[in-house]
């Protein structure tokens, strides 16, 4: 889990729950073992405050466990008992052993009052449709009855022996398959996202190489070698350029947004000289960002389609701007107006069928998108698209 938490940054989880195994592993190793003779020897006092700041810190890293599991809910809870733990653990370290216990009477008395709502956010945040969820719920209550016993034990209002240590192996049983379930449904998710991803892509490649696009290049500038040499030789060095970008693209997660830009420019230019338009290309903004790849040259490729189709010239305007890690794009042009029934919001719960081109640019922006992303179309005259996303942090 500290190996996922580096890895994973989005999961925050990770972190607290590894420090907190870390912590119980610790504590364990040295309350309920012979470490005290082997590690300490005659040092009574110094493996006293081990133990004790061990214990000051178990249910803090739990709450921060939970509060992120839970998206969130009740982390300035756990960042509370962080700093009380923290203050407690300063207070002791350089303390006798009257001081020592003192400490841990406090952090006793506090568990006692807090423990209400360690249950009640054990229950809202564990207590979810997850497999195992309800063991893990199960395996926090009973720690929690078990630690309330064992400090009534340690404050001479019980009589018997101490059963926490039990119950946290319980605790810590459910807490791994409860999170390795987590993880193996991600990585099924991802992989099946993977496979959708890569089918686009060959879909994607097939569509950009297709026979009748290069058939109809190749015709044009078969007819161009007579009549206009030089505008032959355009659209071969045009149309190859092309497909040698199209297919390295294809290969990639990412790529720089000025290499999409110049795979839009290459296509513009073979599509006017192969339908002898003039159709132009302008750019506005910053380029220095990343982009999904081919998600532009499909968007750029739909508007001459759709949009040039009896008009002889037009233009394209590409505008970018990014504000943090927030990058919003605006595609247009001036060609003729669609149909009214083409106009469609991504984000509508009442959506046309869509095509290839656009469900690759759904799946690109689900794979790489952290915590949101929009695409949208607006086609009041024109044709009009706006891209906006937020790439993952850890890409």
């Amino acid at each position: 889990h500290l190996w996922l938490g580096l890895r994973r940054k989005k999961e925050r989880y990770h972190l607290p729950f590894s420090g907190f195994l870390l912590v119980v592993s610790a504590y364990w190793f040295v309350a309920e073992t012979f470490s005290r003779d082997l590690l300490f020897g005659d040092a009574v006092l110094w493996h006293r405050k081990l133990e004790y700041n061990l214990l000051f810190f178990i249910v803090p890293l739990f709450l921060l466990f939970l509060s992120r599991f839970g998206q969130g809910k009740g982390e300035k809870v756990a960042r509370i008992t962080i700093l009380v733990a923290a203050a407690l653990s300063l207070v002791s370290l350089p303390s006798g052993i009257q001081v020592v216990r003192i400490c841990g009477w406090i952090w006793q008395i506090g568990f006692l009052a807090v423990s209400p709502y360690l249950a009640y956010l054990a229950y809202r945040q564990l207590l979810r449709p997850f497999p195992y969820a309800r063991l893990m719920t199960l395996a926090v209550l009973l720690l929690l009855v078990s630690a309330i016993h064992d400090i009534l034990v340690s404050l001479s209002i019980l009589h018997s022996m101490r059963i926490s240590s039990y119950s946290l192996a319980f605790l810590v049983l459910g807490l791994i398959l409860l999170l390795g379930d987590q993880l193996v449904q991600a990585t099924n998710r991802s992989e099946k996202l993977l496979s959708h991803t890569t089918r686009l892509n060959l879909e994607m490649l097939k569509k950009n190489i297709h026979p009748h696009f290069l058939a109809n290049s190749l015709n044009s500038a078969v007819e161009l070698v007579h009549e206009d040499p030089n505008r032959a030789e355009k659209l071969l060095l045009a149309l190859v350029e092309e497909m040698r970008s199209t297919i390295e693209l294809s290969e990639q997660t990412l790529c720089p947004l000025e290499t999409e830009i110049q795979l839009c420019r290459n296509h513009v230019e073979v599509m006017s000289l192969r339908m002898e338009k003039d159709i132009t290309l302008e750019v506005l903004g910053t380029l220095d960002t990343e982009i999904p790849p081919l998600i532009l040259l499909t968007i750029v490729e739909n508007g001459i389609t759709h949009g040039f189709r009896t008009r002889k010239e037009g233009s394209f305007t590409i505008n970018v701007r990014k504000f943090k890690d927030e990058v919003f794009i605006a595609v247009e042009n001036d060609g003729e107006p669609p149909k009214p029934e083409s106009s469609r919001d991504s984000h509508s719960s009442q959506r046309p069928a869509v095509g290839t081109g656009t469900r690759y640019i759904h799946s690109r922006l689900q794979e790489l998108c952290a915590e949101w992303h929009m695409f949208q179309e607006v086609r009041p005259s024109g044709f009009r698209v706006l891209l906006q996303y937020r790439l993952s942090p850890d890409r």
